[in-house]
C-alpha cells in the first residue's frame, strides 16, 4: 500500500462462520470498524457483531429491491447489479462508504451479505479508488448448520446449501485480489498466530495490548456453542459429498499465501462453480417453496392474532353481561343488625 492510499479490508464468509470474531480481530491490527456498529444480543454474538449498521441496512434494502433475502440461494447476477444501479443504490453506496472512510486510513467491513452482493460492491470500490483486501472465513458446515437451525430454524440441508453458495461466491468474486483464507476453529485455537499471519500478509502492525485484550478478555470459549471435527463431517450421511470435499480442501489453505492463487485451486473452484450452476433450477424451486412456507406462516400468525382478538372481545362482552345480571339480581344480602 502506497503512503496516503486508503486500505479497505472486507471480511467475507457464511453467516455463523466466525466473521464477527474475525472482524473484531481487525482492531488488533489498527483497522477502524466505524462508530455505528450492531450491538450484541443475548444468546447470539453476546460480544457484538462488529458490522456497520448503515452498510447492513443498505445491503438488506438492495436484496429486498431484487426480491431476495440473506437466506436466498440464488446468486446476484450482472443483470441484478444493473438494476441496483438504475434504482440509485450505486451512488448511495459510494457516498455512504466515502463518508465512513473520510477520516480513516484503514477501514474494515464485515457483513455476510457481501458474499451475495460482491459483484455490486466491487464496482463501488473501483469508483472510490481504494486498495481492497479480503479475508475469507470458513467454518465446519455442521457447526454453521447447527447454529442457523438454533437461531433461525433454517433446515439443516438448506443451511448446507447456503454455506456452499456463500463460500464459492466469496472465493470466486475475490479472485485476483489480495486475500487470505482463515478457518474459524483454527483461529480460536491459535488466535495470536492467526492475527500475526494476517497482519504480515496485509502489511499491518499488531498492537500488543490490543492482542492481549482480544485473547484474554474478548475471546470466550463458552460462547463457542458448537464444535464439530472433520471426522464428524465425513461420517454424517446427511452431508452432501461436495460440501465435505470443499471444506476439507479449504482447510489446506488456512493462512496460506499461495493456496488461493494456485492454478490447481482455480481448476477445483471451476468445478465447484459448475456444480452450483447445475443446481440452479433445484435451488429456484427451493426458494419458491420457502416463500410459500413463509407466507403461510405469516397468514397463520395473522389469523391467530385475529382469533385472539375475537376471543378477548367476546370474553369482555361476556363479563359485561355477567356484571349486568349481577347488578339486576344481586342475590341475598346480609341483614344489618339493629343497633
Amino acid at each position: 500500500m502506497n503512503q496516503g492510499e486508503k486500505l479497505l479490508i472486507v471480511v467475507l464468509g457464511m453467516h455463523r462462520s466466525g466473521t464477527s470474531v474475525m472482524s473484531r480481530a481487525l482492531k488488533v491490527m489498527g483497522v477502524d470498524l466505524g462508530n455505528n456498529l450492531l450491538s450484541g444480543m443475548e444468546g447470539e454474538n453476546e460480544k457484538g457483531f462488529w458490522e456497520d449498521i448503515d452498510i447492513l441496512n443498505l445491503n438488506d434494502e438492495m436484496l429486498s429491491s431484487l426480491s431476495s433475502t440473506w437466506y436466498d440461494l440464488l446468486p446476484i447476477t450482472v443483470e441484478d447489479v444493473e438494476k441496483l444501479k438504475e434504482r440509485g443504490f450505486f451512488y448511495h453506496a459510494i457516498n455512504l462508504l466515502q463518508n465512513k472512510m473520510k477520516d480513516v486510513q484503514i477501514f474494515g467491513l464485515k457483513d455476510p451479505r457481501f458474499a451475495k452482493l460482491l459483484l455490486f460492491w466491487k464496482q463501488v470500490f473501483i469508483e472510490l479508488n481504494v486498495n481492497v483486501s479480503y479475508i475469507i472465513t470458513v467454518r465446519n458446515p455442521l457447526s454453521v448448520s447447527q447454529s442457523l437451525h438454533k437461531r433461525n430454524k433454517i433446515p439443516h440441508q438448506k443451511s448446507l446449501l447456503m454455506w456452499l453458495d456463500h463460500i464459492v461466491a466469496s472465493l470466486d468474486q475475490s479472485q485476483n485480489e489480495k486475500r487470505i483464507l482463515v478457518d474459524y476453529d483454527l483461529l480460536m485455537e491459535n488466535p495470536e498466530k492467526t492475527i500475526r499471519h494476517i497482519a504480515d500478509t496485509f502489511n499491518l502492525s499488531v498492537d500488543s495490548e490490543q492482542l492481549y485484550e482480544f485473547k484474554n478478555e474478548f475471546l470466550d470459549s463458552r460462547l463457542r456453542h458448537t464444535i464439530f471435527t472433520t471426522k464428524d463431517l465425513v461420517n454424517n450421511l446427511s452431508i452432501q459429498n461436495v460440501v465435505s470435499q470443499i471444506y476439507l480442501e479449504l482447510l489446506k489453505g488456512h493462512l496460506s499465501k499461495n493456496y488461493l492463487n494456485n492454478p490447481i485451486f482455480y481448476a477445483k473452484l471451476a468445478k465447484w462453480k459448475e456444480y452450483i450452476n447445475l443446481q440452479e433450477q433445484s435451488w429456484r424451486l427451493i426458494n419458491i417453496i420457502d416463500a410459500q412456507y413463509s407466507q403461510a406462516l405469516a397468514q397463520l400468525a395473522e389469523r391467530d392474532a385475529q382469533l385472539q382478538e375475537i376471543i378477548a372481545s367476546k370474553a369482555w362482552k361476556i363479563l359485561l353481561v355477567m356484571r349486568k345480571i349481577w347488578l339486576f339480581f344481586p342475590g341475598p344480602r346480609s341483614k344489618r343488625t339493629k343497633q
